[in-house]
């Protein structure tokens, strides 16, 4: 599989996996003589690896999250083959979105861990104020 022309090497990648209800990010890598590739996070292998574009994608369909700009692929791809196969893989403080943003931005976030935990915290909170009603209720 190859992405679409137009979609530049150093671009941020992203698939959605159903069985995970989840987007799995990478970085793409486009070579003269290779099939394209995807620098990402992997929760299964436990690291940082490169992959087929396939391989990367599941048998879903990609979609470009964020393209390179012409000046930073060799910066980008630089900072994301240096992190193949060092640091383990964690969802709370390093997964695929801390990785990319990290190769981006210089600073690892993952705006769709984030959203997940701020609606935990709702859900409890609104727990909290139901008790707190219906104990004040009683008494």
């Amino acid at each position: 599989m190859n992405a679409p022309q137009g979609w530049d090497s150093g671009s941020i990648i992203k698939v959605w996996l159903p069985d995970r209800n989840v987007y799995h990010y990478g970085i793409l890598q486009r070579t003269w003589f290779w099939p394209d590739q995807a620098i990402h996070n992997s929760k299964d292998r436990g690291s940082v690896v490169r992959t087929s574009l396939d391989e990367f994608a599941q048998g879903n369909p990609v979609e470009l999250e964020r393209a390179s700009k012409s000046w930073e692929v060799s910066a980008i791809l630089s900072r994301a083959e240096s992190q193949i196969g060092k640091k383990s893989f964690s969802l709370r403080e390093w997964n695929c979105e801390d990785f990319v943003t990290w190769v981006f931005e210089g600073v690892p976030r993952s705006p769709q861990r984030d959203s997940v935990v701020a609606a935990g915290l709702v859900g409890v909170l609104a727990a909290l104020v139901i008790v707190l009603i219906a104990k004040a209720e009683s008494a």
